[in-house]
């Protein structure tokens, strides 16, 4: 016999005995309405409704999910359409959801999507993810030129799987963008993160040609693993690049830190394209930095560079205006010594 409790505790009398069941036992199986067509519904599942869409059509209509619904194979938004999750509200996708050009996503307040199928943004479309609204891909998410995906502030985005932008944009004022999987920012794409947010990286970033990240405020930007940058990736304001695991410049990438932003690299970070630090920004290496013949870095304005760690220069690295470099410990030159200390 199967038992399931809905409580930590539960007392059971088995055999005449008393027992006392804790946590360990199995959580009870949601029941779930499975539907053709979600007309019927008349734009809504209530709070403690569970849907299960089990047909592959359009939503021409409004949809507000208070309760739950799950995309068994396929639904498409269209344009004019909107599919809100509201607060408490749950959407699942084990198929495929497709938002059409013109069509809008919207995770209010309290807010979830998860999606362990394929979700497609497609041109033109909008998502909103508002405060401490969460969507969450276990999947693949693909977005499309100009589709625009909005994080208000403590919003979050969970990127566990393939996660591709095609000329699309994330813009987060706030929010927080995790990246477990393979995110790649292709063909024009762009992140614009400000305010208080962050962005981490914990698998595999690819900021592709012609693509760019860009940061503001006091975003923090984290890279425990894998991070390749080949388009332009920018910090201004106080915003913070914290590297602990492999960054790559690749030719012809490049890093600009500006306003008062830092850079501190606690593992190994790579320069084959352009980095730069100006106005008041501040690069502390303590670890391994290489710069390849094709590199170049270049401090400048009033920006301060200290080595803490190893450096090896093959290409370029200078300082300019009353830019710094400061080292304390080891920097190797093919052909010069360190850069003038001031």
């Amino acid at each position: 016999m199967n038992v399931c409790f809905k409580s930590s505790i539960t007392a059971l009398a088995l055999a005449g005995a008393f027992f006392t069941a804790f946590a360990a036992a199995p959580a009870c199986a949601e029941s779930c309405e499975g539907v053709q067509d979600l007309t019927p519904l008349n734009g809504r599942i209530g709070r403690g409704r569970c849907i299960e869409y089990q047909g592959s059509g359009t939503l021409n209509a409004p949809l507000e999910v208070q309760g739950r619904l799950i995309i068994k194979n396929g639904a498409r938004l269209e344009a004019g359409a909107e599919l809100s999750a509201l607060k408490g509200g749950e959407i699942t996708v084990r198929g495929e959801l497709v938002i059409a050009k013109g069509g809008v996503l919207n995770l209010e307040p309290m807010g979830a999507l998860n999606n362990q199928g394929t979700l497609h943004l497609k041109e033109d479309s909008r998502t909103t993810l508002s405060r401490s609204a969460t969507l969450s891909s276990m999947g693949l998410l693909q977005a499309y030129p100009h589709a625009l995906l909005n994080l208000e502030y403590s919003a979050l985005l969970k990127l566990n799987a393939r996660s591709v932008l095609d000329n699309a944009i994330i813009s987060s004022k706030g929010g927080r963008i995790e990246n477990r999987g393979t995110l790649e920012l292709a063909a024009g794409s762009r992140i614009l993160a400000s305010g208080a947010g962050r962005v981490s990286n914990a698998s595999r970033l690819i900021v592709g040609e012609g693509s760019a990240l860009a940061l503001s405020g006091t975003t923090l930007f984290s890279n425990r693993k894998n991070a390749d940058i080949r388009g332009r990736v920018s910090l201004e304001g106080t915003c913070t690049l914290q590297n602990l695991g492999i960054l790559n410049i690749e030719e012809p990438g490049q890093l600009l830190l500006g306003g008062g932003a830092s850079f501190s690299n606690g593992h190994v970070t790579t320069v084959k394209g352009d980095f730069t630090a100006a106005d008041h920004s501040v690069f502390e290496n303590t670890n391994g930095f290489k710069i390849f013949e094709s590199g170049s870095v270049l401090i400048k304005n009033e920006a301060a560079a200290v080595n803490r760690g190893s450096i090896y220069n093959a290409g370029s690295f200078k300082t300019e205006d009353r830019g710094s470099f400061d080292n304390k410990k080891y920097f190797f030159d093919k052909d010069n010594p360190p850069p003038k200390a001031y």
